[in-house]
């Protein structure tokens, strides 16, 4: 049983289940023929790949992330180090090619 839920003790039978809310701490009761149709129903949505595989998936997406803003922040300074356009040397140059190549 998940943590957070718990059975009702009486002499009659079990006919509701207390679950807690997380935000005030206020008992929540549901029917237990509810209660164990969404509990069956979480366990087979929890079978499925998608939800298997999520943390892996998760951890995966920030560090290609990461790797990928690195990636760009190193070669955005490089090309700021290297650009011909900026170097007044080969700025003129430069120029006269891309002019001859439109005409």
């Amino acid at each position: 049983m998940r943590r957070g839920a718990c059975l009702m003790e009486t002499r009659r039978p079990v006919v509701r289940v207390c679950v807690f809310a997380a935000e005030d701490g206020k008992a929540e009761f549901v029917p237990l023929d509810q209660w164990e149709k969404e509990y069956h129903m979480h366990q087979q949505i929890s079978q499925l790949k998608v939800f298997q595989l999520f943390k892996k998936w998760k951890c995966f997406r920030l560090w290609r992330r990461a790797v990928t803003r690195y990636k760009t922040k190193t070669n955005r300074t490089a090309l700021e180090k290297t650009v011909f356009v900026l170097n007044p040397v080969f700025q003129l140059p430069l120029v006269a090619v891309r002019n001859v190549r439109a005409q």
